[in-house]
């Protein structure tokens, strides 16, 4: 971003899991930043378009990035802070829809993402779009970055990860799922954090 106040993505990615940056864009006041994860055939972007940004303005080069950048052949992970409250209905909203149904991309949200004390109301502004039915999401009710909740996203598929170091090598070794976490906004993820998130079945991971 560059701005100090507003704007701009991050995405951290576990040490040892092999990926190629496939593009970082801004664009008036909207941010994307794509990756593919080489050994998992899995394109992941995050984006975040500011309120400020007119929607027709963002639905335009929505259209030119996916086209630009993702490979409609691969499974695809979009997430993002997209400030289109899609609990309502209304014109910006079903063209949203219409814009990435038309690239093949359903939004799995379902439930609230923000709630405003101020006004007592809630919206679904924070987007999970994919392209297959093995991406699933769940909201954490417990944790917040500011007034927005944290969105737990798992993609299932056995694969055969090449990583560097024996601890993501675990995983490989499990060959049972592969999970993957999103968080809206800035935050730095902690082992035994994952760990009390991460459901009973899952991989352990430790320090």
């Amino acid at each position: 971003s560059n701005s100090r106040h507003t704007g701009g993505v991050i995405l951290y990615i576990r040490e040892g899991i092999k990926f190629n940056k496939i593009a970082t864009v801004a664009y008036d006041k909207s941010w994307f930043a794509t990756i593919s994860i080489e050994d998992a055939n899995l394109q992941i972007t995050v984006v975040y378009k500011s309120p400020a940004q007119k929607p027709n303005d963002f639905f335009n080069f929505l259209e030119q990035y996916i086209s630009k950048y993702l490979d409609y052949s691969a499974p695809q992970i979009m997430v993002g802070d997209i400030n289109i409250n899609v609990n309502r209905n209304t014109k910006t909203v079903k063209d949203y829809i219409n814009v990435i149904k038309e690239h093949n991309l359903k939004q799995i949200v379902k439930d609230f993402t923000r709630f405003d004390i101020k006004n007592n109301s809630s919206s679904i502004i924070d987007h999970v779009l994919v392209n297959n039915d093995r991406t699933s999401c769940v909201i954490n009710r417990v944790d917040k970055i500011s007034d927005h909740y944290l969105l737990l996203i798992t993609y299932n598929e056995i694969v055969n990860l090449k990583c560097e170091n024996s601890e993501v090598n675990v995983i490989r070794n499990y060959a049972k799922e592969i999970f993957l976490f999103f968080f809206i906004g800035i935050w730095v993820l902690k082992p035994s954090y994952i760990n009390k998130l991460c459901p009973s079945n899952c991989i352990r991971i430790s320090s």
